[in-house]
């Protein structure tokens, strides 16, 4: 059962050092493969839903930040373990600056609203930042976070 999605073609092409070890992991070998593709195409579909959910649960588990940007709103999330933190950072929309394009060396001086808000997890850790990222969150390195937590701070 798919817990998260299935991986693209070119997901699986880029990813088919890793496959193979999946596969090998479960006594699969390449010629073993060829013929479950051949004669069992449910079976063949079962393992990359497998591999998929694998590949999904480790991003997933390592992630500790995201992003969200519009024009004028920026959403930036530390995962905790328990709970997303979130620090917002809202303009004017009337203002020139552009929050998915513009550097934060333009931010400086802005008139602009601060927000923090916290949201505890209701399903697993893992299936809360997938079910972000779905709504357009990107993993980020946390840089923005930081940046933000210092103006909360300050």
């Amino acid at each position: 059962m798919i817990r998260f999605q299935r991986l693209s073609k070119e997901e699986l092409e880029y990813l088919e050092p890793q496959f193979v070890q999946f596969l090998a992991s479960q006594s699969i070998l390449a010629d073993d493969w060829i013929k479950i593709k051949e004669d069992s195409p449910d079976q063949a579909e079962s393992l990359i839903e497998d591999f998929s959910n694998v590949v999904y649960g480790s991003v997933m588990r390592k992630a500790q930040f995201l992003e969200m940007r519009t024009q004028y709103v920026l959403y930036a999330y530390q995962c905790h373990e328990d709970r997303f933190e979130l620090i917002g950072f809202r303009l004017e929309e009337n203002s020139s600056i552009d929050l998915r394009t513009d550097t934060p060396d333009k931010y400086e001086d802005l008139d602009a609203e601060v927000f923090t808000a916290e949201k505890v997890y209701e399903k697993p850790r893992e299936d809360e930042i997938f079910a972000m990222m779905q709504l357009g969150c990107e993993i980020t390195d946390g840089k923005m976070f930081n940046v933000l937590k210092s103006l909360v701070l300050s």
